[in-house]
């Protein structure tokens, strides 16, 4: 089933690419100046408050930093969707990481003795690539190129994973997302292009998983994680077909993840932007409310200022 999926978008793909039919990739962008002193607000509060080392964490109610273990993730996510001025510190820590580490990122820096042997993960890296390549869209700069390009040398010394060690199953790059950092090398280091069955490969994993995730009731996060590599890839200049488009949003149409909702057209943003409460949930764009539990914590509120500033097209 999923071969001959893969085979059927192939050919969407290769007809699209020959005709000039191609999804415009993102939303129309919307006017939300009326939330622009909120959003100023809590991007203020998210350096003042939960940013340390230039890494972006929780806290638990005491006030010590919390969930060192997803930072990286978050870290990317402040990088894209911050303003130039406001981003450079996220920026500068990652390039200090690359420094200390030849190339390589981390979770944490410095990085806690309980992720000595789990120090990365693919999710970790899909974070940091949205970081960079908005970073690099929207502040024209030559740094995030060669902070890529240097991660990118590091990732090919270490055999085509992310990291000299660690978990494999968490750091060793399979064919599809390979294909992802593929088109980030395409795009910005002016590489090889991706081969369009390469494509196919990608564009069928993910909406296969969105489907088992949404018929097995299991957890939402890796929609999250898919969701932000096609918001990437969009901004790249290399957007999904609009086939992969169309069935990917359709399977995860009953999954309620706002984040996703948006790149599928289908969310009031104004709406959800208006109605958030601070601290409610941690982080909801990759959890599914109707069968995952999303406890209150102290949150940087990412998800209502990655949303935002995706939606009002000011970052990219």
């Amino acid at each position: 089933m999923i071969i001959l999926l893969q085979l059927t978008q192939l050919g969407c793909r290769d007809l699209e690419d020959i005709v000039g039919i191609r999804t415009k990739g993102l939303p129309p962008t919307q006017n939300l100046s009326t939330f622009d002193e909120q959003g100023e607000e809590l991007e203020r509060r998210l350096l003042t408050e939960f940013t340390t080392n230039g890494y972006v964490t929780s806290k638990e109610e005491n006030g010590e930093l919390a969930e060192f273990g997803d930072s990286l993730l978050w870290t990317g996510l402040a990088l894209g969707a911050l303003p130039c001025d406001r981003g450079l510190v996220m920026f500068e820590a990652l390039e200090k990481t690359a420094e200390a580490y030849d190339g390589g990122f981390v979770r944490f820096q410095p990085l806690p003795q309980e992720y000595e042997n789990d120090p990365t993960s693919r999710d970790m890296e899909v974070g940091a690539m949205f970081g960079l390549i908005l970073h690099l869209k929207h502040c024209q700069q030559k740094k995030p190129v060669q902070l890529l390009a240097k991660h990118f040398q590091f990732i090919r010394q270490q055999g085509g994973k992310l990291f000299s060690h660690g978990d494999s199953t968490k750091i060793n790059i399979n064919p599809a997302f390979q294909y992802f950092l593929n088109v980030i090398s395409h795009k910005a280091l002016r590489l090889p292009q991706p081969l369009p069955i390469d494509a196919a490969t990608f564009e069928g994993g993910l909406i296969s998983n969105a489907s088992f995730i949404a018929a097995s009731k299991d957890n939402c996060y890796p929609v999250h994680l898919s969701t932000l590599q096609l918001i990437t890839l969009a901004i790249a200049g290399y957007p999904a077909s609009s086939t992969t488009k169309s069935a990917f949003c359709a399977a995860t149409q009953s999954l309620k993840l706002p984040l996703t909702d948006w790149y599928c057209s289908r969310l009031d943003v104004a709406q959800f932007l208006d109605a958030y409460e601070l601290n409610k949930y941690s982080y909801v764009h990759q959890r599914c409310l109707a069968w995952e539990e999303a406890t209150p914590k102290n949150e940087p509120a990412l998800d209502w200022i990655v949303l935002k500033r995706l939606a009002d097209g000011s970052i990219y």
